[in-house]
């Protein structure tokens, strides 16, 4: 297994943590207000890179 492989699951967990920590602390309120769009967007995002697309 390729290096990237074994740590995207680590790097898009960190992205989910890290945008999920400015969203309760406020700190999107007014350059990313609301959130909703930013944080579907990572999602998506997380969604392809970890090849979860169609997994129920």
């Amino acid at each position: 297994m390729a290096k990237e492989a074994r740590v995207a699951p680590f790097a898009e967990l960190a992205a989910l943590v890290g945008i999920v920590t400015l969203e309760l602390g406020g700190h999107l309120v007014g350059s990313a207000d609301p959130a909703d769009r930013l944080l579907a967007v990572l999602l998506e995002r997380q969604v392809d890179t970890l090849g979860l697309a169609g997994v129920r």
